[in-house]
């Protein structure tokens, strides 16, 4: 998750704010360069904490909304540095 990078997930959060579908939502994040595994896999990993299951679209569409946000946005936080991690990095 945080290996995607802080703007893979403002990209995703943007986008589920504007009421993107799974369409939209992927659209955005390949706008920020993420293909193939480095696309799907940190956000399936975001939406169902595991690697593996079912089709995104199908999931998204069942999900509720406020979920999906909650769970973009810890995502978001793990990839965000803080001077903490910073500081214990340069320990």
């Amino acid at each position: 998750i945080a290996s995607a990078g802080a703007a893979f997930w403002d990209a995703a959060l943007a986008a589920v704010a504007a009421g993107a579908g799974y369409e939209a939502l992927v659209a955005a994040l390949r706008a920020t360069g993420a293909r193939g595994a480095g696309l799907y896999r940190p956000l399936r990993a975001a939406l169902t904490q595991r690697l593996d299951g079912p089709e995104l679209a199908r999931l998204l569409s069942v999900m509720p909304a406020a979920t999906v946000r909650d769970r973009l946005e810890a995502a978001r936080r793990l990839a965000a540095p803080t001077d903490r991690r910073e500081g214990s990095a340069a320990r």
